[in-house]
């Protein structure tokens, strides 16, 4: 195929879809039947701590590693608020404590890639929104990102995860401007469209 006919945007979409990229540029010169990908890659692993175990996995959910204990140690103090929460620089924590079975190093999870898509897309669009936490909580019932303060914000995957990051942000946004009281058992934003605080 000439790559006169290459739908520039459409593919740049589809590199950023499939390698969980911050950006994708393609660059096409037709003439010397050149195409140039210029790829930010995003998050490239995060860490699943579940019951008995603390593993360094990649965005295909194969694990790399299982973390040594000082870094089981800062894995904790994050979750306990202690340090820094979730930022562009720092590697997810998402929380599974319904995977009690044990995984060795270079096996992927017991997960679907599109489960991990979608924790990777709630990860990615709260940081786009600057919505910080210090961890991700997965049941079987919903997604829970936990503030710094322990204050748990409900998110469903089945519906628009990035209107939701927006409400969350919005409400954020009011209580640290003092136009609103701050919540202090949960933030629920699983409907779209409304923000339910208590």
């Amino acid at each position: 195929r000439s790559s006169w006919f290459i739908d520039r945007a459409k593919l740049a979409e589809e590199i950023k879809m499939r390698w969980f990229a911050d950006s994708a540029e393609v660059q096409v010169q037709p003439w010397s039947h050149v195409v140039r990908l210029i790829v930010a890659v995003q998050t490239n692993s995060f860490i699943v701590k579940t019951p008995s175990q603390f593993l360094r996995v990649d965005a295909q959910g194969v694990v790399r590693e299982e973390l040594n204990p000082s870094d089981r140690l800062a894995v904790l103090q994050r979750m306990a608020g202690k340090s820094t929460p979730s930022t562009p620089t720092t590697e997810p924590i998402i929380e599974l404590p319904e995977l009690t079975e044990t995984v060795a190093a270079r096996y992927k999870l017991p997960i679907t890639l599109r489960t991990l898509r979608d924790w990777l897309r709630i990860h990615q669009a709260a940081q786009s929104e600057g919505v910080t936490y210090a961890y991700m909580h997965i049941d079987a019932a919903r997604v829970t990102l936990y503030s710094s303060e322990q204050i748990p914000m409900y998110i469903d995957t089945s519906e628009n995860v990035l209107a939701q990051i927006k409400a969350l942000h919005e409400f954020i946004s009011q209580v640290k401007a003092k136009k609103v009281p701050p919540a202090t058992q949960f933030i629920d934003a699983r409907i779209v469209g409304r923000l339910y605080v208590k």
